[in-house]
């Protein structure tokens, strides 16, 4: 479980070792580092953010621009766009259309999405520790084995939404709604979670 890491070659400048609840390493660029630190600054010049728009393929193909790292995005159109592998660290989508849009294996730590539309979005094990959600439209999204500790839900709309076998260490559900259409079975950290109270106890969850 959670054995999924992002590894830059070197000679990247790597400057953390992040620990993993299976024993394993993450080794960290600079970004993440920064993310980690809250030093956040968003700007409209990050490598690829020029490419940004519906349908793009950041990950496959000709596009193939993985970096992401800190970009302004707010109220872009990302519709079915395919953000697979994608660093999306610190990055703002705040307000962005992100209907369909996949991020399956990107890590977007302390990256922002606050009122975005996010339906059926696939964040399949994703890095998003410290994302916030807050207020975001997210019926049907998938966040199965995704690491979103400390994550923020707020507000958002989650219906149906899948959180099976995510690790939610102290995530926050404050006035979420269609939590009881979601889905957490094994999700791990729900004990620390914060907004799923009425929930914990039908679900058998693991610590």
């Amino acid at each position: 479980m959670y054995t999924q890491c992002t590894l830059y070659e070197l000679p990247s400048t790597i400057t953390h070792i992040l620990p993993r609840p299976d024993g394993a390493s993450c080794y960290l660029k600079p970004s993440f580092a920064a993310a980690r630190e809250n030093k956040c600054h968003i700007t409209k010049d990050c490598a690829c953010c020029h490419l940004a728009g519906p349908g793009v393929d950041f990950s496959n193909g000709q596009v193939q621009c993985e970096d992401l790292a800190f970009g302004d995005l707010r109220n872009v159109n990302l519709e079915a766009a395919n953000l697979e592998n994608v660093d999306l660290t610190c990055a703002s989508l705040d307000g962005a259309n992100l209907v369909d849009a996949v991020f399956k294996d990107s890590v977007a730590s302390s990256a922002s999405f606050v009122g975005a539309t996010l339906t059926n979005a696939d964040f399949e094990q994703a890095g998003i520790a410290g994302a916030d959600f807050t207020g975001a439209s997210m019926a049907g999204a998938k966040f199965e084995w995704s690491l979103a500790s400390y994550a923020k839900f707020d507000g958002a709309a989650l219906d149906r939404a899948n959180f099976k076998n995510a690790l939610l260490n102290h995530a926050t559900f404050a006035q979420s709604t269609g939590l009881q259409t979601a889905e957490f079975e094994f999700a791990q950290g729900l004990n620390t979670a914060k907004g799923l109270e009425a929930l914990t106890q039908p679900l058998g969850f693991v610590g």
